[in-house]
């Protein structure tokens, strides 16, 4: 029935799976079992779900249980998904448990290539939340309440925070400028972000909406060599939505590449080819 499940491996439960679409998936969608009883929770199957096609729309869905097969789908709403999304008979859908009552969908044509789906707004995304775009918060405000958190992680693989300023109090709308010394250096690239490297590493809000890790959950990072190193993102919560903090940052990244606390980073971020760039970094 399922085409694939995987598992957490830090929680040893499942969050993914994915199906063949059918012309029985155009009424229902069948979900694992296991999911419901492991990672979500039999309780809250009276809730409203959502089901975000990208990282703008949502579309309000209903999980239920079928006692005779002893199995549970998902009924309500899933006819609008479906609309929407194109979908045929033969693609591939995954579809990915991320935090309370919120799923991703991803799909995959005959080929194996992604179906995009499109944006119902074409206004750019701000840095701002919008009351009218169903868009999950990714708000990169720097809660003190985090940082006593972290104040105790001396050399461990924690992460830091991507930040252009020592202050906590800084917004997402500030991420985008540049220090003063840079100003005039950003190489053609649009967005410039410069970390101070003393707390967990987080993707600020633009570069979030402009790449693809909301659903990939990983990076791709460049050091002044020209090494790429592929890092992991963990989906935090985060007021109404979410913000993607970096695994093993000081690890796989800072301490290789001699970067260590008090330093301070200057990255550019490439769209067109999806990764951070590291230029210099310096006391």
């Amino acid at each position: 029935m399922f085409t694939s499940i995987s598992f957490e491996r830090k929680f040893g439960c499942m969050n993914s799976f994915s199906h063949s679409f059918t012309d029985v998936c155009k009424d229902v969608l069948l979900i694992p079992k296991e999911l419901v009883d492991v990672s979500i929770g039999v309780g809250k199957l009276k809730e409203t779900f959502k089901i975000y096609v990208n990282q703008w729309d949502s579309f309000d869905v209903l999980l239920q249980r079928d006692p005779l097969r002893n199995c549970y789908f998902i009924n309500d709403g899933w006819e609008t998904v479906v609309h929407y999304m194109g979908m045929q008979t033969g693609i591939v859908l995954v579809l990915r448990y991320t935090a309370d009552y919120i799923f991703l969908l991803t799909a995959f044509d005959l080929n194996g290539c992604e179906i995009v789906a499109p944006k119902s707004n074409d206004s750019p995304i701000d840095d701002t939340s919008s009351p009218n775009l169903e868009v999950p918060q990714i708000t990169e405000d720097l809660q003190h309440q985090s940082d006593v958190e972290e104040s105790n992680d001396t050399d461990s693989d924690s992460d830091y925070v991507v930040s252009n300023e020592s202050s906590d109090d800084i917004d997402d709308a500030d991420f985008d400028a540049t220090v003063s010394d840079y100003e005039a250096d950003t190489d053609g690239y649009p967005l410039q972000i410069v970390w101070y490297c003393s707390k967990h590493f987080r993707l600020n809000v633009k570069v979030a909406s402009l790449s693809r890790i909301h659903r990939t959950l990983k990076m791709t990072v460049e050091n002044l060599n020209g090494v790429d190193t592929v890092i992991d993102f963990r989906q935090e919560k985060h007021g109404k939505g979410f913000r993607y903090a970096a695994c093993q940052f000081t690890k796989k990244f800072t301490k290789p590449n001699g970067i260590y606390r008090n330093m301070r980073c200057k990255f550019v971020y490439s769209e067109e080819k999806g990764k951070l760039i590291l230029k210099k970094f310096y006391r």
